[in-house]
């Protein structure tokens, strides 16, 4: 890795959606925020496949959690696995069977990807990205944030933790998905020579079998429809802007 790279930062979320990787494809060295407070409403144990009735339009899938207490970071929450999780994960997927011309392929990819035998759910979302990129021929560089040693110290705000990172990693730009962008102060970057950049999706639709198309699903969705070479062109619509 050279000097000059780019870097992104985003919480592990569970076979996020499209845009995700697009941010992934459009670095050198991504960071997985690992060790942050854990939200019950975020995506990083659940996310969103097609409801086998259309006028349902979606439904979570979901990697259910022991009891943890208030508070709890991403990287100590452990995987409930008694309730068959798995079963359960895959039974919600059967209805794609007879629909989508690449079930088959994915099916395969999801199986091999969760027999990982982990309870750590940091990690377990930790190998499903790296084992997603690898399938779909993103280039992905990933570092665990729990496992650096990096003082948290001049973190005022939720945009302190990126200027933190890129420096303590020597970024020399920092892309962060445009729905962030307030939470930055681009004087800041500009003071520690890192550039500040956004990312905007532009995600297209594609065929669904039913009549009004369900966006921003899990990638999950995607590879179920869409042929590899299909996918690899998805992820490269998106535009870069600079924060002035």
């Amino acid at each position: 890795m050279s000097n000059t790279y780019k870097l992104g930062i985003m919480q592990p979320y569970l076979f996020p959606y499209l845009g995700y990787f697009q941010l992934i494809q459009a670095t050198d060295k991504w960071v997985v925020f690992d060790k942050i407070q854990f939200s019950k409403k975020s995506w990083v144990n659940r996310n969103r496949i097609l409801h086998p009735e259309q006028e349902k339009e979606w439904q979570f899938f979901t990697v259910p959690l022991n009891k943890f207490s208030l508070g709890i970071n991403i990287n100590d929450l452990t995987i409930n696995e008694k309730l068959n999780w798995k079963d359960q994960f895959f039974g919600k997927l059967t209805h794609y069977k007879n629909k989508a011309p690449f079930y088959n392929e994915t099916i395969e990819f999801l199986q091999q990807t969760l027999s990982i035998n982990t309870d750590n759910v940091s990690e377990l979302i930790a190998h499903t990205l790296r084992e997603t990129c690898n399938y779909l021929s993103i280039p992905y560089t990933p570092i665990l944030f729990s496992s650096m040693a990096m003082p948290e110290t001049n973190i005022n705000d939720s945009g302190d933790w990126a200027l933190q990172i890129s420096k303590h990693l020597g970024a020399s730009e920092y892309i962060n998905p445009i729905g962030g962008q307030k939470i930055f102060d681009v004087n800041k970057f500009n003071d520690e020579k890192i550039k500040l950049t956004f990312l905007t999706t532009n995600l297209k639709s594609y065929p669904q079998k039913r009549s009004d198309f369900c966006a921003s699903l899990s990638i999950i969705d995607v590879m179920m429809w869409n042929k590899l070479e299909d996918i690899k062109l998805m992820l490269s619509l998106y535009s870069l802007s600079k924060e002035e």
